[in-house]
């Protein structure tokens, strides 16, 4: 449901279980919604029907967040169906200092996967991807600017005092911290979707709209 759902962790970590196991959907059903969504222009979105995707160090990925903003908590559900690991998390929102869930899981599988965490990078950045991914990008999540200093690529939230220095680690792929990539989809030479990823799971797929 997109919300009004009251459940333990024990009654979450036991729906997973269902799903998994083929108590709920068939195998074709299930496969369906963990696949990622294609768009009438082709591109690949890693969220299935009502699931978000992607992947932690090399290890497969699938879950969703609460909103954050709906009655006052701050769940969590992720899944390493691969690794037959469940992760689920329920919090009260708390104070602004306090991490949120999509911060606390990848911690969690790491320690649960004996997982090492990798050094971020933080290559160089040729000139013509620097002005190809340059532009501003909005969703329902709200907008955000990338734009060129110093040889670097920077991202700013328009309306907040929130900026900050995207490292490279790969052609289009940068890193905001050790938890947070931002992937680039390509289109005509220029970057046309900023996909964000917190602890490997897709969470914002900005669309460029300059």
């Amino acid at each position: 449901a997109g919300g009004a759902v009251c459940a333990t962790a024990t009654d979450l970590a036991k729906w997973q279980a269902a799903l998994d196991s083929g108590r709920v959907l068939t195998p074709s059903s299930l496969a369906l919604m963990r696949t990622p969504t294609t768009l009438a222009d082709g591109t690949k979105i890693d969220y299935g029907l009502g699931t978000r995707l992607g992947s932690l160090d090399g290890h497969r990925v699938l879950g969703h967040a609460g909103g954050e903003s709906r009655g006052g908590f701050r769940p969590l559900l992720e899944s390493f169906p691969d690794d037959h690991l469940t992760i689920v998390i329920l919090m009260n929102m708390g104070d602004a200092a306090s991490p949120s869930p999509v911060v606390v899981t990848p911690e969690i599988a790491r320690a649960a996967l004996r997982l090492k965490k990798n050094a971020l990078l933080n290559l160089p950045v040729p000139g013509a991807e620097l002005a190809a991914l340059s532009g501003k990008y909005d969703s329902d999540e709200g907008p955000v600017e990338i734009f060129a200093r110093d040889g670097k690529l920077h991202f700013r939230i328009p309306g907040d005092k929130t900026e900050g220095v995207l490292r490279r680690q790969a052609e289009n792929v940068y890193a905001i911290n050790d938890n947070t990539e931002a992937r680039f989809v390509m289109s005509g030479g220029r970057a046309e979707w900023s996909m964000v990823y917190i602890g490997g799971l897709l969470l914002d797929a900005k669309y460029r709209t300059r």
